[in-house]
């Protein structure tokens, strides 16, 4: 009898509460491997936000100082070279004798910079052509290149972009003839919202700076109050081959 009674095996009372560790054990462990799948998602997130901001301002920045360069002889440059064609608060379109002939009708010698929505998301999108590009006003002071025109999207979810346009003297002008710096302000916007995370930042476009600088407050904020996170870069590119 003694044998047997050392022998005897667990009761119910004790594998339920062993049950009921074991399951606190588990839903911790879940609770922080689901933790964790989260913080790396979230940085997976960050890292393309980051790449795709990256690339537009070293695109932006390229082509920008590009802008206008006419590689002929003086003396063969005519009136359809190089030159800032449109200045727009989020669209901007110039020519590149990129070929140094004397003219700008070649491959990617127009090139222009807009924003437009693509399947419901923002996007920078570069146009390049060999001819004129068309470009729409579509409100609010947004502006387009025409649909068929061959634009292609060069960073997504670009979500706000501002180009504000410095003389030599460096004041700003709505004058194209007049153009010396480029001053770009831009926006990118992770791909999901972070419930962990509320975005209740303003950002100050270079354009509301500069109206803050002269003692107004008329210049343009971007506030978005939502769960998304941001990355917000200004940049200032001088068009070295304008204005020589």
């Amino acid at each position: 009898m003694n044998r047997r009674s050392r022998e005897r095996g667990f009761t119910l009372v004790e594998l339920l509460i062993a049950m009921a560790v074991g399951l606190m054990v588990m839903m911790a462990v879940f609770q922080i491997y689901a933790k964790q799948q989260d913080v790396y998602e979230a940085q997976l997130d960050v890292t393309e936000m980051q790449q795709n901001i990256r690339a537009a301002m070293k695109l932006l920045a390229r082509d920008i100082r590009m802008a206008g360069y006419n590689g002929a002889e003086l003396s063969t440059i005519g009136e359809g070279t190089g030159k800032i064609v449109q200045i727009k608060p989020d669209l901007i379109y110039f020519t590149i004798d990129r070929n140094e002939d004397g003219d700008v009708s070649d491959t990617d010698e127009h090139i222009a910079y807009d924003l437009k929505e693509d399947n419901g998301v923002l996007a920078l999108r570069r146009t390049a052509a060999n001819g004129t590009i068309d470009t729409e006003d579509k409100g609010s002071g947004h502006w387009e290149v025409k649909s068929g025109s061959g634009p292609v999207i060069v960073a997504e979810r670009i979500e706000k972009i501002e180009f504000m346009y410095l003389d030599e003297d460096e004041k700003e002008t709505s004058d194209e003839d007049l153009v010396k710096t480029v001053v770009v302000s831009i926006i990118a916007r992770a791909e999901e919202p972070d419930s962990s995370f509320k975005n209740s930042f303003i950002y100050n476009p270079a354009s509301n700076l500069a109206a803050y600088n002269k003692g107004t407050l008329s210049g343009d904020k971007w506030q978005f109050n939502d769960n998304y996170r941001r990355r917000f870069k200004i940049m200032t590119v001088d068009c070295r081959n304008l204005r020589l």
